[in-house]
């Protein structure tokens, strides 16, 4: 049995220049995380693939992932990322 210590459930989102952030699995076909970096992984919303893997599972091996629009929720001027000039 793994333990949850095992942090299978931890996801990597790769983008153009490298890891953006992180997500996290939240049942079998489902993973959370900011739209900050979706947008950093170069994914622009709703229905675009943004690379994946899962470190903790012992392979390099990246998936896609697509945006779901029933989670999807653009970042706003009080985001972490933005600016107070945003």
């Amino acid at each position: 049995m793994k333990r949850f210590e095992d942090r299978n459930w931890l996801a990597r989102v790769w983008g153009p220049t490298g890891i953006c952030g992180s997500a996290f699995a939240i049942d079998g076909r489902h993973l959370l995380t900011c739209a900050h970096v979706v947008l950093e992984a170069g994914g622009a919303g709703p229905g675009a693939l943004v690379d994946v893997d899962f470190p903790q599972l012992g392979s390099d091996e990246r998936c896609q992932a697509e945006v779901l629009a029933n989670g999807w929720h653009m970042p706003a001027g009080n985001d972490a990322t933005s600016g107070p000039d945003s």
